[in-house]
């Protein structure tokens, strides 16, 4: 492994990425940049699975957009490297956390990167539960509905997310009354799985060192990447 090289854990969507790096957080001297391109924007936190409220650990790039910028990966990849640097003079670990393809793509332009994937188990049951699992939870308390209205009011409705089709636009359609409840779920699993397969499709043609994503080894990630260290 480049001992130049920047530590980047990423996956495919409903893989766990976020709750596997809280664990880290909780273990080694890590703090995390956020690599994934809905995540940047500020406001949108429900569709876009942000987590960096809920963990004492800094995390940084979480919304730091506005919902009505677009995000330029030149932009982002200026930003990060200068986190990246910033972090390091603290004497910690930046760990880059996300699977945002366009901003991945931009990073290995511009530095060296050690990939580390988490994988879902073969059983493709598996990655199905848990995206039912992850749009139970949008809908836990209406709070993707909240969000939605609240963005409708704030006037957020033509901005790059509101016009996203796999969450956004999908609660617009139930709100309006074009679609019921239960197939706005199976929507949201089916887009969200398309998006999964996808990515786990251009993942598999890069350097990837892969972690099992049920394993719940935390070490085994440490033990992989301690010679960069």
């Amino acid at each position: 492994m480049d001992t130049k090289s920047l530590l980047v854990l990423t996956g495919p969507t409903g893989v766990g990425k976020t709750a596997y790096v809280n664990a880290l957080l909780d273990r080694f001297p890590f703090e995390v940049i956020n690599l994934d391109s809905c995540q940047v924007y500020t406001f949108f936190r429900i569709g876009t699975g942000r987590g960096d409220g809920q963990h004492a650990h800094r995390r940084h790039l979480y919304g730091f957009l506005s919902p009505f910028d677009k995000l330029e990966p030149q932009r982002y990849v200026e930003a990060a490297l200068a986190m990246a640097h910033e972090i390091r003079t603290w004497g910690h670990i930046p760990l880059f956390e996300g699977g945002s393809r366009s901003l991945l793509r931009a990073l290995r332009e511009a530095a060296p990167l050690a990939l580390i994937g988490l994988r879902p188990p073969g059983d493709p049951g598996w990655i199905l539960r848990k995206l039912e699992q992850r749009v139970e939870g949008f809908f836990e308390q209406d709070k993707i509905i909240k969000e939605v209205e609240a963005g409708l009011r704030f006037g957020y409705a033509d901005t790059v997310l509101m016009r996203d089709p796999m969450v956004y636009q999908q609660t617009i359609a139930y709100l309006e009354g074009r679609v019921g409840l239960e197939e706005t779920k199976r929507a949201m699993v089916c887009s969200m799985k398309e998006m999964h397969d996808d990515q786990m499709a251009r993942f598999r043609e890069q350097d990837i060192a892969w972690i099992d994503a049920d394993s719940h080894d935390y070490e085994a990630l440490w033990r992989l990447v301690e010679p960069w260290l």
